[in-house]
């Protein structure tokens, strides 16, 4: 979760709770700080959680959710991540999205998400406003 920009950022909507996970303390500190002090007019969702934590030891909730990555990971802990989120879907019917920014490397993601079992991936076209405004990095979007 880094320094919280993308926690600030999902505030602003009616989501029914935030996990936030970064795995360094500093960050954590800073993240704390960030959101204590973010416009409170803004934010549509008060229900954070920020987990100090290395994210492959992290549950993924059995509830509805979406899960958001900056190319955060080495591979391998990206693997134990995947294997989570298979665990998840294996245990629960609910849907599950994920939103993985500046994949790298591309194929290598892209191939351990689709080996999840019912994750499919969507198509978001470059030219989508949504997408533009979003990021100028490229993103792959996946939903079960």
């Amino acid at each position: 979760a880094g320094k919280g920009r993308a926690v600030l950022l999902a505030s602003a909507y009616n989501f029914k709770k935030i996990i936030a996970v970064e795995c360094a303390p500093e960050l954590v500190t800073t993240m704390k700080n960030n959101l204590a002090h973010y416009n409170a007019g803004a934010r549509k969702c008060f229900d954070v959680d920020i987990v100090c934590a290395d994210a492959a030891t992290v549950p993924i909730p059995a509830e509805k959710c979406v899960l958001f990555f900056f190319n955060p990971f080495k591979p391998e802990t990206l693997q134990k991540v995947a294997n989570n989120i298979a665990f998840s879907l294996g245990s629960s019917f609910q849907d599950k999205y994920i939103i993985y920014y500046n994949p790298t490397p591309k194929d290598q993601v892209s191939k351990l998400f689709e080996s999840i079992p019912g994750m499919r991936r969507k198509k978001m076209p470059r030219t989508s406003p949504k997408y533009l405004i979003l990021s100028p990095f490229d993103a792959l979007v996946y939903s079960t």
